[in-house]
């Protein structure tokens, strides 16, 4: 005699596998859609973390040229020695960011205001991927200059890491953008003041 079975001992029914797999399948895209989100995350932060390690870069660079400052005074004259500090605003005037003017070190370092994917000098037609910018005015006529630095990157990620082949004179339109409603651009910007110190 046969032996009738019970409810429980049947298998699933389609429906249930097609909820299991639907399940599954919604899980499975979030979890996909969250790995996303975080690998757009670091990459934001890294640029972030390298463009900030990029204007603390410059702030150095403006601070170690002030000490060939000749003697105070606002003439450009008493700042001849300097690489980077000849240039400052006039009070009068308003004060606008400008790439620092590219120089090469005793050493054979370049100092440019272009930089690579790894915060590496480069020239302008190396297509640099962040662009420092600096704004000189004085904070106390002939003694204290007071400089903002700014390094700028391109909002897009992936494979588009080109700013453009014209960092040393962008400066103005990189402005222009970071203003506008849909910046195409991000910045880091700090300001530090930089004295004439007697020897």
């Amino acid at each position: 005699m046969a032996r009738r079975r019970s409810r429980r001992e049947h298998g699933f029914t389609l429906i249930e596998v097609m909820i299991a797999v639907g399940i599954i399948t919604v899980g499975s895209l979030g979890i996909l859609a969250m790995q996303s989100a975080t690998i757009r995350g670091n990459a934001e932060a890294r640029q972030m973390s390298m463009a900030t390690q990029r204007t603390r870069t410059w702030m150095d660079r403006l601070e170690r040229d002030a000490l060939m400052w000749n003697r105070a005074g606002a003439e450009a004259a008493n700042r001849n020695q300097t690489r980077f500090l000849q240039n400052v605003t006039a009070p009068t005037a308003v004060p606008v960011f400008a790439a620092p003017v590219p120089e090469v070190e005793s050493t054979g370092s370049l100092l440019r205001p272009g930089a690579s994917f790894a915060g590496l000098d480069v020239e302008d037609a190396a297509g640099p991927v962040y662009c420092t910018h600096v704004e000189l005015t004085w904070a106390v006529q002939g003694e204290l200059i007071r400089a903002r630095v700014r390094t700028s990157f391109h909002r897009q990620t992936g494979t588009q890491y080109a700013l453009s082949t014209q960092c040393s004179t962008n400066a103005a339109a990189v402005t222009a953008d970071l203003v506008s409603a849909t910046p195409s651009f991000r910045a880091v910007t700090a300001t530090t003041l930089i004295r004439w110190r007697p020897l």
